[in-house]
This record gives structure tokens, C-alpha cells and sequence, in this order.
């Protein structure tokens, strides 16, 4: 059996989707599985070229071979150039899986719209080729909801799902959504947020005395509430006053960047909010251990209900007390004042007792954080998960 992984994404280094691909492509080559990830085309911005780590356009990454069909990482100067580009980008791709796909390979799709799923798997299914696709947000959920939203996943649902031989979900709402339109017998795997919990040995903490919360993520209000995280913040310094919010990211950048500014400016944060841009790998994994805590906010949106926070990984495995709200995928795991502190979504001063509580009993703190990394040990283990997929891979090719 060979995998090869289609995805439109950053590669090597990304966000939490790139490090989701890293946990399946490394289980997968400890399984001795044979596996490719191919982008389709050149997915960095050539305004970001210079500070770019994804450089390679073709190479190996902890045993995976990677390549960018385009040749290059960057997109092109030229915007008139990059639709014909990208054109020729696609359709190198397509020759690709026609040439390298057979009956025993897993063609795995990893995002695209409603024109890029009906090519793959029709190029899959034209070699005898098994087709999955990752399902981890709720089709064209993650923006604003509009007519159009509703009719190109109206159109995902009813003619691309039946086509798919099988899912990969994040969620048991997405198990039940994917089921319910593709009626092939076994057709989901869930597997959840995925860690390695080895990102956290051999981690030097950043020298800063004064206690500190940490969010890496994106600065979106709608995905993370980082407003409603700034509004508990501000209730616990009353009684915290050297309490500090580091964020990753680049506050200009953030589509909520104003709402955001006009939040640090009325409760008087501009001197304990921070925003540090984008840090490396090395940089940001001191952080997370450095920290006093982490924060997960999810609104009760139709996206939050779907999803489940790869953060939340990424958080336990540093032993760190996590607050959440009470939305999604992560209720399933997590019990309050057991491996997590949850609060109901729309109540920031439930959050900002707990941020209290944390800073100022530690030994309660330190024994949630263990307890968390004891749940991520045991449900979110990589290697675990990606020998449940390869099984779930070969019963449809046996």
C-alpha cells in the first residue's frame, strides 16, 4: 500500500493543519507505509518570500517525500501571471496521479473546493485508486454564512461526498454529517486532534519572571475570541496586577485588528498585551512552556461546533493548565477541574476566576496540567491513531 496526500497548505512549516499532516506522515512512515505529499501549487506569498522557512520546492521531511508541482514555493510577483500558473501547477498534478496512482494506493485529498475534489477523485477513481479525503471543518464553514456558502456546500454534500470511499473526521458531528450524505458501509474514521508529545523535551524557557498567558493561533475573533479572552484578562489583573498576554502573530495583519486595538485601549492593556509576530518553531515551544497558562475561547457557532482546536494538543503536552469554553468536539475529553478548567462560552468572568485560581494555587494548576497531558498521551497519541487509519485504509483495499 502507498499513500499519496494531495494538499493545498503551507509545507513544511505551516499552522495547525501542516503539524495535523506531520502526525499522520510520521505514523505512517514508522508503520513502513510508503508516502508522498504533493502541493499543487506554490502556496507562500511572494511579499513573505524573504521570511519564509518553506524554501524547498521538492526534498524529503522526516522521511516523507514532499513536492511542489509548481517548482517553487513562492506564488509569482505578477498577479496575472499566477491564474495561468497555478493552471499549469494543477495540471502537472493530474498527470501525476495518473502516472502514480494504482489499486493499492490511498489517494488522500486534503482540502480544495467543489472543482478540485471532482478532479482528484475522478483521476483516483479512473486507476483503481481508493479516495479519503480530511474532513476537520464543517464544508465552507469557516467564514461568514451567505447564500453562497449554503449552496456550494448544498452542492459538496449531495455530489462530491457520495463519491469519496471514505472520511477522516475530526469530530463526531462531522462523523454523523459525512455519514449521513455518503451511505458506503464503514465509510468515517474519527481520529481527533493528534500530538506528539515529544515537541516539549528538551525546551529551554524564556527568561520572564512575571506570570504570563499565552495564545499562538490565529487573531481572529470569530475562530479564537481574542477580544473575549483581552475582557477576562482584564477582570483577573484586578487582582493580578504583573499578569502579561503574549500573542503570537501580528496584530495589523488581523482582519479584527480594530476591535481588537479598541478593546487593549478601553480596559487600559496597552502596557500587558503583546504580540510577538511570527516565531519560529524553537521560539514558540518556549513559550508554551514558559507560560502560566493557555487559553481556548470558542463562541457557540455553527464552525465551533464542528471543529476541535488542534491547540488544545499542542497545549497539554507542555503539562500547562488549559481554560476552555464549552463548545465542540473537546467536551467529549476534557472534564472540568479534572485535566481542563471549563467555563460556559459567554461568561468571561467564570475565565477570569480560573486564571485566578491557576496563578495562585500552583499545586492545583500543576495537577490539572499533569492530568492533561495524561489525556493527550492516551487519546491523542499519533502513532496510535495512524495504525487505526491503515487499517481502516486497507479494509477497503483488501
Amino acid at each position: 500500500m502507498k499513500i499519496i496526500i494531495v494538499s493545498r497548505q503551507y509545507y513544511p512549516y505551516g499552522m495547525a493543519s501542516t503539524n495535523r499532516v506531520h502526525c499522520y506522515t510520521k505514523g505512517f512512515t514508522e508503520l513502513g507505509i510508503k508516502t508522498e505529499l504533493i502541493i499543487p501549487e506554490a502556496t507562500i506569498p511572494y511579499k513573505d518570500k524573504e521570511v519564509t522557512q518553506n524554501k524547498i520546492a521538492e526534498g524529503f521531511y522526516h522521511k516523507t517525500y514532499f513536492r511542489y508541482m509548481s517548482g517553487t514555493t513562492i506564488r509569482n510577483k505578477n498577479k496575472w501571471k499566477r491564474p495561468f500558473l497555478d493552471l499549469i501547477s494543477r495540471i502537472k498534478t493530474i498527470c501525476y496521479i495518473l502516472k502514480k496512482t494504482d489499486q493499492k494506493t490511498v489517494l488522500y485529498i486534503w482540502g480544495g473546493g467543489i472543482l478540485w475534489s471532482s478532479i482528484m477523485i475522478l483521476c483516483g477513481h479512473i486507476k483503481n485508486a481508493k479516495i479519503y479525503t480530511e474532513l476537520n471543518e464543517l464544508p465552507y464553514g469557516t467564514t461568514k454564512e451567505s447564500n453562497k456558502t449554503r449552496l456550494f456546500r448544498y452542492i459538496m454534500l449531495n455530489f462530491i461526498f457520495p463519491h469519496y470511499d471514505g472520511f477522516i473526521v475530526i469530530s463526531e458531528a462531522l462523523k454523523k454529517l459525512a455519514e449521513l450524505y455518503n451511505k458506503k458501509t464503514n465509510c468515517t474514521l474519527k481520529v481527533p486532534i493528534l500530538v506528539n508529545t515529544n515537541i516539549a523535551r528538551d525546551i529551554q524557557c524564556i527568561p520572564i519572571k512575571t506570570p504570563f498567558i499565552f495564545h499562538s493561533g490565529t487573531l481572529s475573533e470569530q475562530k479564537d475570541g481574542i477580544v473575549k479572552m483581552l475582557i477576562a484578562f482584564s477582570i483577573a489583573k484586578k487582582e493580578i496586577k504583573d499578569l502579561k498576554f503574549y500573542f503570537t502573530g501580528v496584530l495589523d495583519k488581523s482582519k479584527d485588528a480594530q476591535i481588537i486595538q479598541e478593546t487593549i485601549n478601553k480596559y487600559k492593556l496597552k502596557d500587558d498585551v503583546k504580540f510577538l509576530g511570527y516565531l519560529d518553531e524553537k521560539t514558540l515551544r518556549s513559550y508554551q512552556k514558559s507560560c502560566n497558562l493557555m487559553i481556548i475561547y470558542k463562541y457557540d457557532t455553527l464552525q465551533n461546533k464542528y471543529c476541535f482546536s488542534t491547540k488544545l494538543g499542542e497545549y497539554l503536552a507542555f503539562e500547562k493548565p488549559v481554560i476552555l469554553t464549552n463548545i465542540g468536539e473537546a467536551m467529549y475529553y476534557m472534564k472540568n477541574e479534572e485535566n481542563a478548567f471549563i467555563a460556559k462560552w459567554e461568561d468571561t468572568n467564570a475565565i477570569a476566576n480560573y486564571i485566578i485560581t491557576i496563578i495562585k494555587s500552583p499545586e492545583l494548576a500543576n495537577k490539572i496540567g499533569k492530568n492533561g497531558l495524561k489525556t493527550c498521551e492516551k487519546e491523542f497519541n499519533y502513532f496510535f491513531h495512524a495504525k487505526r487509519m491503515i487499517n481502516f485504509f486497507r479494509q477497503k483495499i483488501d
